[in-house]
């Protein structure tokens, strides 16, 4: 018995020895390394946030004037201090931008108990990259005469207006982003993608739409194709076809998105038109022979009438179209109701009256580089073939026409009185008499005014308006099977520098919940942007890039 005790004691002293020699050389520094290393981690951590936070902030200002590279490193700075009152002694912060929004970050941390290997600091680093949803956005530019005003900078509005839009398109990634661009006046014209010459088909099935390769340069080009065709774009003195401009967007848009979904995938793209104008509708596209689609409405007179392509149930059931953009000019309307004094007949290709669509157009030489860098007007006749017999559309007597269409060419409503003075607001922000040549007080739209111009006025904007809506709406959604709808997001740009845009009705088209004078909630909400000056145009782009930025967070 004793000499099992002796045994025990003398066990329990090699144990405190091991643990006295273990103590200072293993157990210490291992308590000590967990310690560094947990401390490492945590400082790991606040770093990562912070280069998470300074991606995800710099992200949101894509499109803007500020520098991702500097704006990031700042972002960092403010999250993670360093120095004396720095995050646990951590020093020597680095930071390096990589491609926007992208960001790495390393700091050195004092370390306490490895000082006695000699380490006296480790290095933490972190990465961080804010991701969006990738845009669909169709630009669409106002190239009419009244751009050709010259500025306070010396530079005219359109070319303003496009070196601005040459930045916008390029705060979208190629590859990833996709872009398209319409210009317009009296007609409008799919200037990216480029289709052939009088192949472009208003079916949204058919190929095209924006696409990702908007900025790809291929040699011998210096610029992607997108910024060269802006950079190329001449004004022309010609009318302002805001509904159209408008619907055709809206076809591009779908022909993309069903690109994208074909073959089972998904689309989750943000979709946006960014309209800009400086101008009021002057123009009109209509097609007035067309019973196929809206047969409640005869537009053609079937008497009196020398037009060769009228519709008959039994002799001519399916005409050639008279479809053109229907042009009345400011002058018109220069207070009160005016008539149609006109005696230029259609065919003479001058003057007032119905003229080909750039779409219609199939002569060879006249592709998109042409239309956008003709300044010339393009009021070319309709095809003989088309409005054969026609000597009287819009003279002073015996008219072909015996209305006022009550829709479009597209089916937005030109008819009625929704749109009307009481709601006009011209640059000056206000709304009287005086300050509205367009519509006259008290006047109420009267269909049968073949020769009024106040009241295709009228019908002008009750078209834009209604283009904006039945957008929003995804109206075309019951014809593509098995699809979703569209959220659309439309933000209008008014340059007020030179003849004054109608806000109310760039505000109604929008959809801007703060402006706009007929809000709906059950359609996406936009925003329009008043912009008196080429300061103001310029921050109007960069801030409609940022919004679509955020929204595709």
């Amino acid at each position: 018995m004793p000499k099992y005790s002796r045994s025990r004691m003398r066990q329990r002293g090699s144990i405190m020895i091991f643990v006295l020699v273990a103590l200072p050389m293993m157990l210490i520094p291992l308590v000590g390394l967990a310690i560094d290393a947990t401390m490492l981690r945590i400082v790991q951590a606040r770093l990562s946030a912070a280069v998470d936070g300074a991606a995800l902030g710099t992200g949101r200002l894509l499109g803007t004037s500020a520098d991702p590279s500097s704006i990031s490193k700042e972002f960092v700075k403010a999250s993670f201090q360093t120095g004396g009152s720095g995050f646990w002694g951590a020093s020597n912060l680095q930071i390096y931008p990589t491609y926007t929004p992208g960001i790495i970050a390393t700091a050195d941390v004092p370390l306490l108990f490895s000082r006695i290997f000699g380490q006296q600091t480790a290095t933490v680093s972190a990465a961080g990259t804010a991701t969006r949803t990738d845009s669909r956005i169709e630009l669409v530019i106002d190239r009419s005469g009244s751009m050709t005003a010259v500025q306070s900078d010396g530079n005219t509005a359109l070319a303003d207006a496009l070196n601005d839009a040459v930045q916008f398109v390029q705060s979208w990634n190629p590859g990833a982003d996709e872009v398209g661009l319409i210009v317009f006046d009296g007609t409008s014209y799919v200037a990216y993608p480029n289709y052939a010459p009088g192949t472009y088909s208003l079916t949204p099935t058919a190929s095209g739409g924006p696409d990702t390769s908007f900025n790809t340069v291929v040699s011998p080009a210096t610029v992607g194709p997108v910024v060269g065709l802006l950079q190329s774009t001449a004004a022309n003195n010609g009318a302002t076809n805001t509904s159209e401009a408008l619907w055709l967007a809206y076809i591009e848009l779908q022909k993309a998105h069903l690109r994208d979904i074909a073959g089972g995938n998904t689309d989750t793209r943000i979709n946006a038109i960014v309209f800009m104008t400086d101008g009021l509708p002057q123009s009109v596209t209509i097609y007035p022979n067309n019973v196929f689609s809206y047969p409640a409405n005869y537009f053609m007179a079937t008497s009196g009438s020398s037009c060769t392509n009228l519709y008959n149930a039994a002799t001519k059931p399916n005409p050639a179209a008279i479809n053109g953009f229907m042009v009345v000019p400011a002058q018109w309307n220069p207070g009160g109701a005016t008539t149609f004094t006109s005696s230029t007949p259609l065919s003479a290709g001058t003057g007032e009256g119905i003229y080909l669509n750039s779409y219609s157009d199939s002569t060879s030489a006249h592709t998109a580089s042409w239309w956008v860098s003709t300044g010339a007007g393009q009021r070319m006749a309709l095809s003989p073939a088309n409005d054969a017999g026609c000597t009287g559309l819009f003279g002073t007597t015996g008219s072909d026409l015996a209305k006022i269409p009550s829709v479009d060419a597209y089916g937005n409503t030109m008819s009625g009185n929704a749109y009307t003075n009481s709601v006009f607001v011209k640059s000056s922000g206000t709304v009287s008499a005086s300050n509205n040549p367009i519509l006259a007080s008290g006047h109420t739209f009267n269909q049968n005014a073949v020769y009024s111009g106040i009241d295709w006025i009228q019908a002008q904007w009750n078209a834009s308006v209604s283009a904006g809506q039945r957008i929003r709406q995804d109206v075309n959604l019951s014809n593509r099977a098995g699809d979703k709808k569209m959220p659309i997001y439309i933000y209008c740009i008014g340059y007020l520098g030179t003849s004054g845009a109608d806000q109310a009705m760039l505000a109604s088209i929008a959809n801007d919940p703060a402006l706009s004078y007929n809000y709906d909630s059950t359609t996406p909400a936009g925003k329009y942007y008043p912009a008196s000056d080429p300061v103001a145009l310029h921050n109007a782009f960069e801030t409609v890039a940022a919004t679509i930025l955020r929204l595709s967070k």
